[in-house]
């Protein structure tokens, strides 16, 4: 009883991790365990809908807020974060007013010109998806500041949820089609948001001060200039192999990469997210003596692969087998993409929860290079997998585990370099 009541400190760096853990692990235990059924009942090319409905959201919403919600943790005055929370809310705001705008104009054309006409029956949802993650992501980092991490993690865990739920109730009314999994996500959307809306009133409970939220743009204004195009870059490095597998080989293929993509994910999802927060937060705390930030990196990159170690062994030797026994033998050939990627998950896994290390530092001139050399990384070996191994999807995969692991390496030599030579 007293370990546990050690770690469960609110101030505690693992019992803070603790607190999103579980709410993470309840939100991914959730969607791992309807796993089987939504395999089962949906088809890859379904999947393969959703995931490049996703990815289009992902990345407009990286642009949704321009990133002023990241700055969100860092000011030493309540007063000031709150001037980002309400600048963060009307760009938001302001945003999803013009996606909608451009959605009801030339959404279709839009995504004909795109590649993912497929999607044209559901882009009027578009701005609606946007509007609830950016919303969600702006009270995230409010949260986090003010170590809310109860509200946190019930948010994923009812997100997650009635995501599920809606997609499951779906599969009588939509034929169990792309339809029911798209309005199943932005539902589970909806009330995941909905859990933050009492923080509002911790935001926007005083008169709006032009001056005042007009100064502290420009004080964090690196973050629109720099942070918002390197995330760009980032996500779509993250979502647009969702796509472009699919029209490189096929929509089989396409499928099964995103389920592969998502089971590999869960243990960033369990743990790494978590970190994430719990690791930025406590970074800034300390951001002033460089010999404990270089101990708490080098001691959560330690604690990370030992935790990730054994979940990507267990997948890179056992893959096959595990995807045929919880998805069904149609899902066999999913278990071969596993093992495979589950090499360059593994540095992924490692290196990402610390990303936010270089913002904290405010050196998001090294952050923003890092992004545009994986982005060029992404497409170099798209370009590779075209010339050279269009017939050859597995070769394909290694290369792309391969740069994986390099390119997350690089990342974290620079963030212990950058942590070196500041003050």
């Amino acid at each position: 009883m007293k370990l546990i009541h050690r770690y469960s400190k609110k101030d505690s760096f693992a019992g803070s991790v603790l607190t999103l853990m579980m709410g993470t692990v309840g939100a991914q235990a959730i969607v791992m365990l309807s796993m089987p059924i939504i395999a089962r009942f949906y088809r890859p090319e379904d999947l393969g809908i959703l995931a490049s409905f996703t990815a289009i959201s992902s990345m407009v919403v990286v642009w949704s807020a321009w990133r002023y919600e990241l700055a969100i943790v860092l000011p030493e005055m309540q007063e000031d974060a709150v001037v980002l929370a309400r600048l963060s809310l009307i760009i938001l705001a302001a945003m999803v007013a013009l996606c909608a705008i451009v959605v009801l104009a030339g959404g279709s054309s839009l995504l004909s010109l795109l590649g993912v006409s497929y999607i044209s029956p559901w882009g009027i949802f578009l701005p609606l998806s946007i509007f609830f993650a950016g919303f969600s992501n702006v009270m995230f980092y409010w949260c986090n500041r003010n170590k809310q991490f109860k509200e946190i993690s019930i948010s994923k865990v009812v997100q997650s949820g009635t995501m599920v739920l809606a997609q499951l109730a779906a599969i009588p009314l939509f034929s169990a089609n792309a339809g029911g999994l798209i309005l199943g996500y932005i539902g589970g959307q909806f009330f995941g948001a909905f859990i933050f809306l009492r923080e509002l009133k911790n935001v926007c409970g005083d008169r709006l001060n032009l001056r005042t939220i007009k100064a502290t743009a420009g004080r964090y204004s690196d973050f629109p200039k720099l942070s918002t195009m390197g995330a760009f870059l980032d996500t779509a490095a993250a979502q647009i192999p969702l796509i472009a597998i699919t029209t490189l080989y096929s929509p089989h293929a396409g499928g099964l990469f995103v389920i592969a993509d998502k089971v590999l994910r869960v243990p960033a999802a369990l743990l790494g997210a978590a970190v994430s927060q719990v690791f930025y937060q406590r970074f800034v705390e300390i951001k002033a003596d460089r010999d404990r930030r270089i101990k708490l990196i080098l001691k959560t990159w330690l604690y990370l692969f030992s935790l990730g170690c054994l979940p990507m062994l267990v997948i890179f030797f056992f893959g096959t087998d595990i995807f045929s026994i919880l998805l069904g033998s149609t899902w066999k050939e999913c278990g071969k993409y596993a093992s495979v990627l589950s090499i360059g998950f593994m540095f992924h896994f490692v290196a990402y929860p610390t990303s936010l290390g270089l913002v904290a530092m405010e050196r998001l001139d090294i952050l923003f290079l890092w992004q545009v050399l994986y982005f060029v990384s992404m497409v170099a070996v798209f370009v590779i997998g075209h010339i050279y191994l269009k017939k050859d999807i597995m070769m394909f995969l290694w290369v792309w585990s391969i740069k994986e692991g390099v390119l997350y390496l690089l990342y974290m030599l620079a963030l212990m370099k950058a942590n070196q030579h500041a003050a």
